[in-house]
């Protein structure tokens, strides 16, 4: 593919009225299949031990977001030493995904959504690493806008780990995985976690995984595996409720300790909102 340069590029914007950060997401998009594998990564904060806040569905440019409970929860992850923060998905609300959806909206579009998460996601000097989900993923179906690519991009600490789902090698035998499912709020609360856990075959389990998505916050130990559901910060929205789907605001700490088959010990830390 042939190169352009600085006055061609500058030409393009002006001919094909983009911004630049639109330009990028296109470029992204056609170097960067957005449903391929993405890699394992590798975080070792300590041979031994790990410190780590877990989070979801913030849902920047939502009438809904409890900014107050946003703050708060940053701020004891910084009083807590966390080494970091993995966040499951659903940055932001997206975009006219349904009738009436814009009117829930503070934000509207990618661009907004997107600066809305580089400037109210509170920084604690500590990595912040995400995943997209679905919300996010419209503003990709709708104008091949990668609002993670762009949100790594402003801020040194946001690191993006990709769509929908992330492994995140923690200490030797110790995997965590991020994982954004798609289905709907099932009857039981431990449904779709035992569902999800059930598929995974054995050389593919993680030793922790961190399910965003649903809104609600769980714990479950399945199949030898640490799961958690991650809650949220977004409030109940009207279509929401109009569901009867409750949301579970909150996140978590997590202390692991590390041994030689994995985890040798693990204990979290509730944090609520009510």
């Amino acid at each position: 593919m042939a190169t352009l340069d600085t006055k061609q590029l500058k030409a393009a914007l002006k001919k094909y009225d983009v911004s630049e950060d639109e330009l990028v997401g296109i470029i992204d998009h056609i170097k960067h299949p957005e449903l391929k594998a993405n890699p394992v990564v590798e975080h070792r904060w300590s041979d031994t031990h790990a410190r780590i806040g877990v989070m979801s569905d913030v849902h920047i440019g939502s009438k809904y977001v409890d900014y107050g409970a946003l703050d708060d929860l940053f701020k004891r992850f910084r009083t807590g030493g966390v080494d970091a923060v993995y966040v499951a998905g659903d940055l932001t609300e997206g975009y006219n995904h349904r009738k009436g959806h814009s009117f829930e909206c503070d934000l509207h579009g990618a661009d907004a959504q997107a600066d809305g998460v580089i400037d109210r996601i509170p920084s604690i000097n500590k990595p912040i690493y995400f995943i997209l989900g679905d919300h996010d993923h419209w503003h990709y179906e709708n104008a091949g806008t990668d609002i993670g690519s762009r949100v790594d991009r402003a801020r040194d600490d946001m690191h993006n780990l990709g769509f929908f789902d992330a492994k995140v090698d923690l200490a030797p035998g110790c995997t965590m995985e991020l994982m954004h499912p798609s289905k709907g709020t099932a009857y039981a609360l431990s449904y779709h976690p035992q569902k999800m856990i059930e598929a995974l075959s054995g050389g593919e389990k993680p030793n922790i995984l961190l399910i965003g998505h649903y809104h609600k916050i769980e714990q479950l130990f399945y199949r030898n595996i640490h799961a958690f559901q991650t809650g949220c910060i977004q409030s109940q929205t009207p279509w929401m409720k109009r569901m009867n789907l409750s949301a579970h605001k909150g996140g978590w700490i997590l202390d692991i300790w590390f041994g030689d088959k994995g985890i040798d010990q693990l204990e979290s830390k509730l944090l609520p909102y009510y």
